[in-house]
């Protein structure tokens, strides 16, 4: 009699299926086996939702767990190995060797009479690939264990190994171990249509059956402004990837492409993918294709419909975006600033920095004014930041930057814009907020310290800011604590920039009586300046 027992252990975990996906014969792989008792073969008949099945005679189900096949008192000449009934698109994948006997093929079959195409192939010396296309059978390794890919692409229905010559000869002995891993339905496009609809978020992996299947595949989805998709485009054996924006083409590849997608309003897409004609040595039977699609809502400021605002003329708006991994600001980063509604030939100066990121020449940004239709109406930079508005209407900011490379882990983006309207204030002056009039001059003492947070500075019209940058005469930089002079100041120019937030008076006494101007400058218009005067006491 024949002898047959099982030794339990898994050959490949599931997450490995990606990787081996188009991988025929291998003979690098090895099975590690496991001792166990030996049960005598039996005709399994397994139960069927089908009238019209076949009485096929099977010896034994086969599943992830290694069988082992050995002669025993009887000879049996051929080998019928239940696998189950699988939906279409399932793939089916045989790990097997032997030694001894014949068996020198090895077919996967439906009862009713279809045959699968397996992908199998050989290795030469310099690790190229030759691919079988000439049988509907692989071989059964003697010295490793071949691994086998089949797909169910034609139909669904009950499956089996079929190994027709065992051997021939009962005088000679054999073993065959054998096992099969299924994944029902993991493909869920196999070549039998044109079209395919997809949803956001989904993962589709498709199969051809090169010369069988349709000719291409266009994959079709829709996409609404205020969302970001990634869509990730894998395949093998293909002519060409390419993702469509309804007639135009986004990008393109043969192997692969991996692209986002900012709408900017609701549109139509498709991947459209293209598989090679005919198998032949270098493809195979079948050509592959994975399609992983992502989206995530967008934040404030990453979409013209809901851009970031500035609140008043001078006030930076700073804007902190953390560690995304779905919007990758490595890759891309984008924000869109409502600016101003401005009239006809009002001007304005535009200044945005990030943090964070780096910045510079190889690291380009663009910066382009829109209208409030979403064109672009004109390019600012760092150097040129004035825009004068070509008629009445709201102005944005749209800022894009690529290939940036965070600078610490935490990835965080860090957006700052600032907006300045020359001549627009209209008053900017320092205040005495106990005796509700304008401040001209203050008096402080040798030694004391002077917080420009304690000064109150009133500007007008409302919607700009009384935050200031702080200046002082070079000559007057001789009575307060600092690192300037007067002569580096006057090397080039007239006045100091404060980059404290306060001015600490000398302790020198022999400047009692002498007097510090200090100049407070909107920055909300350049143009807009007031000076208090600060008598020093003793």
């Amino acid at each position: 009699m024949m002898l047959v027992s099982k030794h339990f252990f898994r050959l490949f975990p599931f997450a490995l299926l990606s990787a081996l996906i188009g991988c025929g014969s291998d003979s690098s792989t090895s099975a590690g086996e496991e001792s166990s008792s030996s049960e005598s073969s039996s005709s399994v008949e397994p139960s069927s939702s089908y009238s019209n099945r076949l009485d096929v005679a099977y010896a034994d189900s086969l599943t992830n767990d290694t069988l082992k096949i050995t002669q025993g008192d009887s000879l049996r000449t051929s080998y019928k190995l239940f696998l189950g009934e699988y939906s279409k698109g399932t793939l089916i994948r045989i790990i097997g060797k032997k030694s001894g006997g014949h068996a020198d093929s090895l077919f996967v079959r439906e009862e009713q009479g279809t045959i699968l195409i397996p992908e199998s192939y050989t290795l030469d010396e310099n690790g190229d690939t030759t691919y079988s296309t000439q049988n509907l059978y692989t071989v059964l390794g003697t010295d490793e264990y071949t691994v086998t890919n089949f797909v169910t692409t034609a139909e669904s229905g009950f499956y089996y190994v079929d190994i027709p010559q065992v051997s021939l000869d009962k005088d000679s002995t054999y073993t065959i171990r054998i096992a099969a891993e299924m994944y029902p339905g993991y493909f869920s496009y196999t070549g039998d249509s044109s079209t395919v609809d997809l949803s956001l978020g989904d993962t589709i992996h498709g199969v051809f059956l090169l010369g069988e299947s349709a000719k291409k595949a266009i994959i079709h989805f829709t996409a609404e402004t205020g969302k970001s998709i990634n869509v990730n485009v894998t395949g093998k054996s293909l002519v060409s990837i390419d993702l469509q924006k309804e007639d135009a083409t986004i990008a393109t590849g043969t192997s692969s492409i991996d692209e986002q997608i900012l709408p900017k309003a609701s549109c139509d897409y498709s991947v459209q993918i293209t598989p090679q004609s005919f198998p032949n040595y270098q493809t195979g039977p079948y050509a592959y294709f994975t399609i992983i699609t992502t989206s995530r809502n967008l934040e404030q400021g990453e979409y013209f419909a809901n851009p970031d605002s500035i609140q008043k003329v001078g006030d930076t708006l700073t804007i902190v975006r953390e560690r995304n991994d779905a919007a990758k600001y490595y890759l891309y980063q984008e924000q869109y600033v409502w600016l101003a509604d401005l009239a006809q030939g009002d001007s304005i100066l535009i200044y945005h920095d990030i943090e964070g990121y780096y910045t510079g020449a190889s690291y380009p940004a663009t910066y382009t004014v829109l209208n409030a239709e979403g064109d672009s109406v004109a390019n600012i930079t760092a150097t040129s930041p004035e825009f004068i508005a070509p008629e009445k209407g709201a102005y944005y900011l749209h800022y894009v930057r690529l290939n940036s490379p965070p600078k610490t882990e935490s990835q965080e983006l860090t957006l700052k814009a600032v907006i300045q309207r020359l001549n627009y204030v209209t008053k900017f002056s320092f205040y005495d907020e106990e005796k509700e009039k304008e401040l001209q001059s203050k008096s402080a003492s040798i030694g004391d310290t002077l917080y420009f947070e304690s000064l109150t500075l009133r500007a007008e019209p409302s919607d700009v800011s009384n935050y200031a940058l702080w200046y002082t005469p070079c000559a007057d930089l001789n009575f307060i604590q600092s690192s300037y002079t007067e002569g580096s100041c006057e090397s080039y120019g007239t006045e100091q920039l404060l980059s404290a937030t306060n001015i600490a008076i000398t302790s020198d006494a022999s400047h009692a009586g002498e007097i510090i101007r200090l100049i407070a400058q909107s920055k909300a218009d350049p143009r807009a300046r007031d000076t208090l005067i600060v008598y020093i006491n003793e």
